[in-house]
């Protein structure tokens, strides 16, 4: 239940923006200043949100999150949050936070992250930029290896021995029900290779002696094998060494002996080669000078390192490294396992000049902040745990010399760590003064009563049978493998299935079907669900065999298409042998008590907000509300007033406001023209619609609109329209309307039906 988040209270901060937002002058470069009023606590502690640093959380933000605070009332909801942060920053500050052990370890370790790299940027980075051409070619003689393309093999191959099941291959299907001895096998790989020796085609002893269903699709072919590369999927790792020394010593189309490994045997054929190749310096030239600069660059910093080490003289405690491995390895894979048991700050693991001391607690807190993913990978051994070490120890060592060379007073480094300060001491607060305080815990009786209500499936180790089966076709067969079993050892039971059992999927395992759980439903792949059978597995005993149980199972046929596949139902009878059955076992109180607590303990959001407004009233809060207005594009201006048509002082008030900001614009003429047809037409002023009419042409004397404006003010429109009303049609050369008039006149025609519609 643990988090560490801030609750946003969108009503409060509009009342707070209300309250708190102050006359007196705000500087111009911040957006809201927080101050701690006089007379409480927090007097005297003041912070500032700058409109840059504002702007830029905001520009930065993925585009998911940022489309939320593009607008004014975004801006507004994302002050709200970045005021609170620097409310609840101060707040912990005044609570002397930062002094806690723990908090200041971690400012410390970001610093020192934030120095080596800050050293990096300034030694490291900026190295090799403009190599020399001598350089480039010494590097590439050095590293002629990396640029030489090995030879290569088209290679073909045999693979003899006893073949697989494979419902999907015919011919490997057919090769698998003749069961080979040893010897029998040998046979065959003599044959095969007599029959090479006789010019038998290659691809004609693969498809009669081949059980390897890659090649066998591909005629034998494995491609092409560059020397050296082991073949790996066709024959395990130690075969395939000596398959791979094989091929680099055969002639081009000759076939190798028999190869035996195992119980198969392997007849290699390579058919072509491709030479070795160098490739040349200016083909390779760019690929040279990336690999030159950042040889260079790890080669310049491992130097510094190691002078590092040297000068302050490290000294790690091995003994003390090999206890701590001892104590940690079983615990590296679980969340929080580390912490439990945690040595002393006395033990110091490494030490130094310029006083580095790693203590095992210092060294168990650094592992502690590991991912578990990677604490797996890089704590497994003694060596992973010593090079954990030396990151640590490495991490110190360049931090003390960049400090030492002034790069701590650089003013971006300075501000990220203030950021970093300011995120983690607002979180802690948040976490303990707020949220912790704000959560509902149950009683000891609402605990014990939610125990007493689901300790039978909530709070216990569901019980279950590990099972084997055998599947037979009919009853007669199941009752003679069930006397010839009875009383008989689970590795007896274990080879007759894998002989006799026709479910194929589970008989190479000895007919296991894993754990079968009392509260889940049986399901096998072959058989699908078997309630009836899961309860005969469920009554018997650790070591008891079943009698044989007859079921039904739905068999699909796979020679039809899948879309005409209609399952059918088949009897089989099968035979179980339990080898565990473990019984339900409840969880005492006691081990789940804290889980039950945890699971039942609730958080009161209105706790939360009431905390957070409380907060604020120590504070006087300015804001510089014009900092929040987001002005409309012309684009924007343009299109509303367009959709606000139909509301003709909405969309005067947006055209007009358009021609204000964005005199310029390319949809001003249009804007211009609107505004007279608005006026006249829906407004019915016709002074103001004529000033208008007279401003666009003035401007735009020889524009597409010219002429219905011109229409307008010489009185031809209001006579045509005249006519209309008469039920006369008058002659006109204008046929057509503007693209702007058809839009109007549609938002009216819509405003009209809309009013019937009202009426009826």
């Amino acid at each position: 239940m643990k988090r560490e988040i801030y609750i946003t209270i969108s009503l409060i901060f509009v009342l707070l923006l209300c309250h708190c937002t102050k006359k007196e002058e705000i500087d111009k470069t911040s957006i809201a200043i927080i101050k701690g009023k006089k007379g409480t606590k927090m007097a005297g502690f003041v912070a500032k949100i700058s409109l840059k640093e504002f702007d830029e959380k905001i520009t930065t933000m993925p585009p998911f999150l940022k489309q939320n605070y593009e607008t004014t009332d975004g801006r507004t909801k994302f002050l709200q949050k970045e005021i609170d942060q620097k409310v609840m920053y101060l707040c912990a500050l005044s609570k002397g936070y930062e002094k806690d052990s723990r908090i200041s370890k971690l400012l410390k370790r970001n610093e020192d992250v934030s120095l080596l790299r800050e050293f990096h940027k300034k030694k490291i980075d900026t190295l090799g930029d403009k190599p020399k051409e001598e350089e480039l070619k010494a590097f590439y003689k050095k590293k002629i290896d990396d640029y030489t393309e090995k030879e290569k093999f088209q290679v073909s191959i045999v693979v003899i021995g006893q073949a697989e099941p494979s419902p999907d291959n015919k011919i490997l299907q057919k090769k698998s029900e003749r069961k080979l001895t040893p010897e029998q096998i040998k046979t065959e790989a003599d044959n095969a290779a007599k029959e090479l020796d006789k010019n038998a085609p290659f691809e004609k002893v693969v498809e009669k002696y081949s059980i390897d269903p890659y090649s066998l699709g591909r005629k034998g072919d494995l491609g092409i094998i560059a020397k050296g590369s082991y073949i790996v999927g066709i024959a395990g790792w130690d075969e395939a060494k000596e398959l791979s020394a094989t091929i680099d010593t055969l002639p081009v189309n000759k076939h190798s002996q028999p190869i035996p490994y195992k119980n198969r045997y392997y007849i290699l054929k390579v058919t072509s080669k491709i030479p070795q190749k160098i490739k040349t310096f200016d083909e390779v030239k760019n690929q040279i000078k990336s690999s030159y600069i950042q040889d260079l660059k790890v080669n310049t910093y491992n130097k510094i390192l190691e002078d590092l080490k040297k000068t302050n003289e490290i000294k790690i405690s091995d003994e003390d490294l090999k206890k701590e491995f001892s104590a940690i390895k079983d615990k590296v894979r679980y969340p929080g396992k580390l912490e439990k048991d945690a040595p002393d700050e006395k033990t110091i693991i490494a030490k130094g000049k310029e006083g580095l001391s790693i203590s095992l607690k210092d060294f168990r807190e650094e592992l502690e902040n590991i991912p578990v993913r990677y604490r797996m990978m890089s704590l497994n051994d003694l060596d992973g745990l010593k090079k954990e070490l030396e990151r640590v120890i490495e991490r110190q060592i360049v931090a003390n010399q960049a400090r030492k060379e002034g790069y701590q007073d650089n003013a971006g480094l300075i501000k990220s760590l203030l950021d970093y300060k300011m995120e983690v001491l607002s979180k802690e607060f948040y976490q303990k003064e707020i949220y912790e305080k704000s959560l509902k815990v149950p009683s000891e009786e609402e605990i014990k009563k939610e125990y007493e209500k689901s300790k039978d499936k909530e709070y216990s180790d569901k019980g279950y049978v590990e099972v084997y089966h055998i599947v037979c076709k009919t009853k007669g067969e199941a009752e003679t493998i069930y006397k010839e079993l009875s009383g008989q050892p689970l590795e007896k039971f274990k080879e007759t299935a894998k002989i006799k059992s026709e479910d194929k999927t589970s008989a190479p395992q000895g007919g296991s079907l894993g754990k079968v759980f009392i509260d889940q439903d049986f399901m096998s792949s072959f058989l699908g669900k078997q309630p009836e059978l899961q309860k005969e597995m469920l009554k018997l005993k650790a070591g008891e065999i079943s009698q044989p149980v007859p079921v039904k199972a739905q068999i699909k046929d796979k020679i039809q298409p899948k879309k005409e596949q209609k399952p059918a139902t088949k009897d089989y009878w099968v035979i179980v042998f339990v080898d565990k059955n473990v019984p339900t076992k409840i969880k005492p109180y006691d081990e789940v008590k804290d889980i039950i607590k945890k699971r039942l303990t609730s958080l009161d959001n209105g706790a939360t907000n009431r905390a957070i407004f409380e907060l604020r009233k120590d504070f006087d809060i300015i804001i510089n509300k014009e900092m929040l207005v987001v002005k409309k594009t012309a684009k924007q201006l343009f299109d509303d007033a367009m959709q606000a048509t139909s509301n003709p002082d909405k969309s005067i008030e947006l055209f007009e406001q358009l021609i204000k900001e964005y005199p310029n614009d390319k949809n001003i003429e249009k804007a211009m023209f609107m505004l007279g047809f608005l006026y006249w037409e829906q407004k019915n002023d016709k002074e103001k619609g004529k000033k208008c009419f007279e401003d666009f042409l003035q401007k735009f004397p020889e524009s597409q609109m010219a002429k219905d404006a011109k229409a307008y003010l010489d009185g031809t429109i209001d006579k045509n329209m005249q006519l209309i009303n008469e039920g006369k049609f008058p002659d006109t050369e204008d046929k057509g309307e503007t693209k702007e008039k058809k839009e109007v006149k549609k938002n009216l025609d819509k405003k009209t039906e809309e009013k019937k519609e009202e009426k009826k």
